[in-house]
C-alpha cells in the first residue's frame, strides 16, 4: 500500500510539474538572452584581464596565467550557477504558486487517493486531509457541496494554524503525512529543472 501512494504521490507531482512546463520555457527562453548578454561581457573583462597579464615580467608569467586562467573558470563556474538559480527559483515558484491552494485540486488529489487507499477493504477512506486555518469557511463549505462523497467515505478535515498554504494527508492513524504546499511542488520541480536548464542555458 506504501508503494501505491508513493507511486500516487510522484504521478501528482509529475501532474503539477507538467502544468508549470510551458511558463517555464517562456521564462527559460528569455532568461537565455539575459545569460548570454552576461556571459559576453564576463567574457569580455576575462581579455580585458588576460591582456594585463601578458605584461608581467617573464619570471612570474607561467604561474600568474595559470592562476588567473583557474579563477577565471571558477568565476565562470560561479557565475553560471548563479544565474541558473536565479533562473530556476523565478520559474519554479511562478509555475507551481497558487497549484496547491486551488480547492478543485485539492479534490481532484483527495479523490484520486481515496480510490486507492482502502487498507480495511471497507470502502472506508479514513483520512485525514489538513487544511489551513484561514481558509476554514471556504474550503469547508465547498467540501460540503462538491465532495460530499468523500466525507461520507470517511474523509476528515481539519484546519490547521500553522498550515498557510496548500494541504497534507495523513491516514487516521497518522502512521505517515504526505504535503502538497507551494514549498514542495517548488522543491520538486527546482531538482528536476537545474540540471536542464544548466545544460539548456551553457550548452557546448
Amino acid at each position: 500500500m506504501d508503494n501505491r501512494l508513493q507511486e500516487l504521490t510522484e504521478k501528482i507531482y509529475r501532474e503539477g510539474l507538467e502544468k508549470g512546463n510551458q511558463e517555464a520555457e517562456k521564462i527559460i527562453s528569455a532568461a537565455k538572452a539575459q545569460a548570454e548578454e552576461i556571459i559576453k561581457k564576463a567574457r569580455a573583462e576575462e581579455i580585458r584581464i588576460l591582456e594585463e597579464a601578458k605584461k608581467a615580467s617573464a619570471e612570474m608569467r607561467e604561474n600568474t596565467m595559470a592562476e588567473l586562467r583557474l579563477s577565471m573558470r571558477q568565476a565562470m563556474n560561479n557565475l553560471r550557477q548563479e544565474i541558473t538559480d536565479l533562473i530556476s527559483k523565478k520559474v519554479t515558484s511562478q509555475a507551481v504558486k497558487g497549484i496547491p491552494d486551488d480547492p478543485a485540486f485539492i479534490r481532484d488529489i483527495l479523490l484520486a487517493v481515496a480510490a486507492n487507499w482502502s487498507p480495511d477493504k471497507s470502502g472506508r477512506t479514513d483520512l485525514v486531509v489538513l487544511l489551513p486555518a484561514s481558509r476554514e469557511k471556504e474550503l469547508r463549505e465547498y467540501f460540503l457541496s462538491k465532495a460530499t462523497d468523500l466525507l461520507k467515505k470517511g474523509l476528515e478535515l481539519k484546519f490547521d494554524e500553522n498550515l498557510t498554504s496548500g494541504f497534507e494527508i495523513t491516514p487516521a492513524d497518522g502512521s505517515f503525512r504526505i504535503s502538497f504546499t507551494d514549498e514542495v511542488f517548488e522543491n520538486f520541480l527546482r531538482d528536476y529543472l537545474k540540471p536542464r536548464l544548466m545544460d539548456y542555458l551553457f550548452e557546448k
